[in-house]
């Protein structure tokens, strides 16, 4: 259950999370780093043995543009279970796909580059296997991505909620950190964190829980 900080001396409010536990599955296996120029869907398939909340895609070049990322049971994709959008990807980035944890298994990730030309790193000779241009098996290469875990068993973290008021308005963090400012979606260290201290005179005793990516 999540509440709501109403003041900067209230007691701790904590919601029920499984973290990430720096840990992952690379669907690596060998080979030699190089990119392909794809217009259309690529993927990669991959079994974890753990729950999982994100996974890491490395892309060459994006140009710019946006990009479909979808996660199904299977190269199939007879049932997609998240889908979401990414957008201006760039040169050189890690796309972090994130979403609510999802159990040990098989699976599938996809990036849909909507007609656009993007440019993936895609790793030759890799045993690993399993990866997949407009629906067509590559005989002998992978994707350059990783699936991190999360703690198997959900953990009590403290957190702040985006809008919450402190003390009515009149409490403001004098390291300008909008208190609860929490993003849908991913979250850069924009949350409240242990020592900010308050215009009043008041400081934070425990940070609130966020992810460092």
């Amino acid at each position: 259950m999540i509440g709501k900080i109403t003041s900067e001396s209230q007691d701790l409010v904590y919601v029920n999370v499984r973290t990430e536990d720096d840990t992952y599955t690379e669907t690596v296996s060998g080979g030699t780093e190089s990119t392909m120029n794809i217009i259309g869907t690529f993927g990669q398939k991959f079994s974890v043995s753990k729950w999982f909340s994100r996974i890491k895609i490395v892309i060459s070049e994006g140009n710019g543009n946006n990009v479909i990322l979808r996660l199904c049971d299977s190269q199939s994709k007879s049932q997609i279970h998240l889908e979401t959008i990414v957008q201006n990807v760039g040169t050189d980035q890690v796309i972090h796909f994130m979403f609510d944890p999802m159990p040990a298994g098989d699976y599938y990730w996809e990036v849909d580059s909507m007609g656009e030309t993007i440019t993936p790193y895609i790793i030759n000779g890799s045993s690993y296997g399993g990866a997949y241009v407009n629906d067509s098996l590559l005989s002998s290469d992978t994707f350059k991505s990783k699936i991190m875990h999360c703690t198997d068993l959900p953990q009590l973290k403290a957190v702040a909620i985006d809008g919450d008021e402190v003390d009515n308005g009149a409490a403001t963090l004098d390291s300008g950190t909008s208190l609860g400012a929490i993003n849908t979606g991913t979250v850069i260290e924009n949350i409240n964190k242990k020592g900010d201290t308050f215009g009043s005179g008041g400081k934070i005793l425990t940070g609130s829980w966020f992810l460092k990516m």
